[in-house]
């Protein structure tokens, strides 16, 4: 039986030292060609260049598995370093080796380092891995087990933020392209730490961590872990639908009433979450003498209700992190995408810092769109690419400096306003529209230029410059809104405007211009027009005007104009005959040149305040002409009334001439102060005579004008006049009001004309009279020539008694030369 059995021994020893010698020969003899399939594959796969060492096949050390070992490996791209290991083993089935198709099933690594690096493109150093739906290799890689020994691991992202971990045993296990992940790992074998400063290191006390994923579904459990002193066991079990559960026990003890930060927590996130949302969580605590969080949050997807608005992330990965030491609250965001009210909103990176009560965030990477309602009472297409910062305090909402596109269609506000299409693109507190068209109940608006905010929501300071152009506007529609409390003070307007425009049709009432052009500066409630330019009734209206928004909501209005060309009649109907009732558009007619200056008042309702007018300026007319002009049908009414004048003047041809009055130039300076128009001395040459005319007129209707004419032009009504510069002139003045005038001889004007006249003309008198001998001149006469015939029979036609009753006038002194002609003479002092 001993026999026997040193006979066994003896044997199963032989066996074995053939099996090894067996697999050595075989390790040998596959060892270089299996190495060249092992590094096709590899370099199949691999987009980063491998320096090895050494390479052999091992048969023996891990049977009945074999192993490719690389020693000294490194991993290097075109940056960085990312892997350094003293041995790797690629693992695989002995029985792969004789069928001559291997599968790597299992890695395993010790003693070296692995860094994962973010490069500057946003990629991961270690993605190097590419996947080969064919290969010539007889080599394929279906790893589903890495174990590592004794490695030190980095992570860094490219702004910064590092984590390091150190392992002396870590163990992974996957199935299915690791679909199920299970890690073990020994507590007292590990430790952390990160950019943020949290550190985690357990004692030496023991303890096992087990994780394991699949199907979405996370299990884990951890005993006897000690962290800073803290020891934690924890056991839980998560699916990613939104239902979860852990039992989280601590000794040394850590209870809820000591977290401070959870407060500012609920204060910065919102604490109801829909069922369904689904996440990933880690977190890492440490607690010595102040408790600091670092938490990432992965959302697949979730929702956080805000008020009575959901708030809807559909991805995104959140960092926070609080210290009780500062009382901070920081929240990171990276790859953010999600909802709010009808916002789709995604983010590349982003964070909000609260601090006590003030709170700051900002955005980069921001896309924003939305398809129809916007806000509450805005409506549209709108889409935002860039960045967004924000401040909020309790000195209010200010928002940072930032860059991005604004791009919006079919904007509808509250207020009737429509935006077809807008660009607009923000830089350091200016917004650059770059093409816009604004429809509102005025007209269509067409704007590009800059807006400048201030870098300040809740209390900008606007300052807008550019250019606006619109075929056609009504500001009739802007001024259509009567005020309810003309007397209620208005907030000022905290806005610059400074622009160019261009008009191709503007309504006023019923005035009407085209090809209006002009430059525009509004600041601190105060408007000016500066060089603008307007067609308007046949002519062209220029100048400068200037408006001052008053606080108690009326306006002042001054300005410098220049009318050039204007068809008068046109202007007074537009005008409505600025509110008098004399001149009115049907009386006249012509072309008039004007240069006023003027100021006034209009009230809330843009209505004008008349007896505020201030004005001066120059008037000329012309080719004009008056028709049926009721001061002259007055005139001619007046003349037939008067005994003087009706004898000698004939008044049915007047009346009838006065209907059309022609003029070919009238040109005069007026002034209209405290609701008075006055006008200085002016000459008019007219179709029926020539006069003079000067005096005023109250917008009250009262007037008083004084006018002068030639009685040799009232003898020739209805012949053509010849120039006259002397003679006999009647002086007229007109008081009363427009509906009643007043007329009356003017002896006042009549006696300073000949007091004038006679200092003018002393020496032209001396020259007539030098050869009479009276000494005493005669009083000036008129000679009228009238038909004695008809004079006799006037005569004859009188009865003996009304023959004596009838008397000479005192003014009239009748001297027989010849039976045809009588002679008729006046006294100078009643002309």
């Amino acid at each position: 039986m001993l026999r026997l059995l040193k006979n066994l021994v003896f044997w199963l020893l032989m066996l074995c030292i053939t099996a090894l010698c067996s697999l050595w020969l075989l390790s040998k003899y596959y060892e270089q060609d299996l190495v060249k399939e092992v590094t096709k594959a590899a370099n199949e796969h691999l987009t980063a260049v491998v320096e090895v060492g050494n390479v052999n096949l091992d048969l023996i050390r891990r049977f009945p598995n074999a192993a490719v070992s690389l020693k000294d490996c490194r991993l290097t791209d075109s940056e960085s370093e990312i892997l350094n290991l003293e041995v790797i083993n690629l693992e695989f089935s002995l029985l792969d080796l004789l069928q001559k198709k291997i599968t790597i099933s299992k890695l395993s690594a010790q003693n070296g380092n692995l860094d994962v690096v973010q490069q500057s493109n946003g990629k991961w150093n270690v993605e190097v891995w590419k996947s080969q739906n064919s290969s010539s290799s007889n080599v394929t890689f279906d790893i589903r087990e890495i174990e590592f020994f004794d490695v030190k691991s980095s992570l860094k992202t490219k702004d910064g933020d590092f984590l390091t971990a150190e392992f002396k045993n870590l163990e992974l296990r996957g199935e299915n392209q690791f679909k199920k992940l299970v890690l073990f790992l020994d507590a007292d074998q590990f430790k952390f730490s990160n950019s943020n400063g949290v550190f985690l290191e357990p004692s030496k006390v023991g303890g096992q961590l087990w994780l394991e994923i699949e199907n979405n579904n996370l299990k884990w459990k951890s005993d006897g872990i000690s962290v800073n002193g803290l020891e934690i066991s924890t056991l839980g079990n998560a699916d990613f639908s939104g239902n979860w559960s852990a039992n989280f026990i601590t000794i040394n003890p850590l209870v809820l009433d000591q977290l401070s930060f959870l407060p500012i927590i609920y204060k910065t996130i919102p604490t109801e979450v829909k069922p369904d949302s689904k996440f990933k969580l880690s977190a890492n605590i440490s607690a010595k003498e102040n408790i600091e969080l670092d938490l990432d949050l992965n959302v697949l997807s979730g929702a956080w209700k805000s008020g009575d608005d959901w708030l809807t992330l559909k991805k995104g990965v959140l960092n926070v992190s609080y210290s009780e030491l500062t009382e901070e609250v920081y929240v990171k965001f990276q790859e953010g995408a999600g909802r709010y009210k009808s916002f789709d909103f995604k983010t590349e990176k982003g964070a909000i810092r609260v601090v006590e009560n003030r709170t700051n965030l900002w955005f980069d990477g921001v896309e924003i769109t939305t398809q129809k309602q916007i806000w509450d009472e805005l409506q549209g297409q709108v889409s935002y690419v860039g960045s967004i910062g924000l401040t909020h305090s309790s000195n209010g909402l200010r928002i940072n400096a930032g860059e991005g596109v604004l791009t919006g269609k079919n904007i509808q506000t509250g207020a009737g306003w429509k935006i077809e299409d807008v660009r607009v693109k923000n830089s350091d507190g200016n917004l650059q529209v770059q093409s816009s068209n604004i429809k509102i109940d005025a007209g269509e608006v067409n704007y590009s230029g800059t807006i400048f905010y201030g870098n300040d929501l809740l209390n900008p300071k606007l300052k807008i410059t550019g250019y606006l152009a619109s075929e056609e506007f009504d500001f009739n529609q802007l001024t259509s809104q009567k005020s309810s409390d003309p007397t209620a003070e208005s907030e000022p307007i905290n806005v610059e405007v400074e622009l160019d425009y261009y008009i191709k049709k503007a309504n006023y009432q019923k005035i009407s211009s085209s090809e209006n052009i002009g430059h525009v500066v509004w600041s601190e409630n105060e408007m000016h027009f500066s060089g603008f330019n307007s067609q308007l009734n046949d002519g062209v209206l220029g100048g400068d005007l200037s408006f001052f928004f008053l606080p108690n909501k009326s306006v002042k209005l001054s300005g410098d104009v220049l009318l050039d060309g204007m068809n008068i009649k046109t202007l007074f109907a537009d005008f409505e005959n600025f509110g008098q009732q004399t001149l009115k558009s049907e009386y006249i007619a012509g072309n008039m040149d004007a240069n006023i200056k003027f100021s006034c008042f209009l009230t809330p309702n843009w209505e004008l305040q008349s007896q505020t007018l201030d004005a001066s300026g120059n008037v000329l007319i012309a080719n004009g002409e008056l028709v049926e002009f009721p001061l002259f049908d007055d005139l001619a009414a007046a003349i037939k009334g008067n005994l003087l004048t009706n004898t000698f003047i004939n008044v049915k041809k007047m009346s009838q001439a006065l209907k059309t009055v022609r003029f070919d130039n009238l040109g005069n300076e007026f002034s209209i102060r405290n609701g008075n128009i006055t006008f200085p001395k002016m000459s008019i040459a007219s179709n029926v005579f020539n006069l003079n005319i000067s005096g005023s007129h109250k917008l009250t209707n009262q007037i008083d004008y004084k006018l002068d004419f030639l009685l040799a032009d009232a003898l020739n009504i209805g012949k053509t006049n010849e120039e006259r510069e002397s003679g006999k002139r009647i002086f007229l003045r007109i008081t009363g009001t427009t509906e009643n005038p007043e007329f009356a001889i003017d002896k006042e004007a009549a006696k300073e004309y000949k007091k004038n006249k006679q200092g003018q003309d002393v020496g032209l008198f001396k020259e007539i009279f030098a050869n009479e001998t009276n000494t005493q001149p005669e009083k000036p006469r008129v000679l009228i020539q009238i038909d004695s015939s008809t004079t006799q029979e006037n005569s004859e036609k009188l009865s003996p008694q009304d023959k004596k009753k009838q008397k000479k006038p005192s003014w009239l002194r009748i001297e027989k030369e010849e039976k045809s002609k009588v002679e008729i003479s006046f006294e100078e002092e009643d002309f």
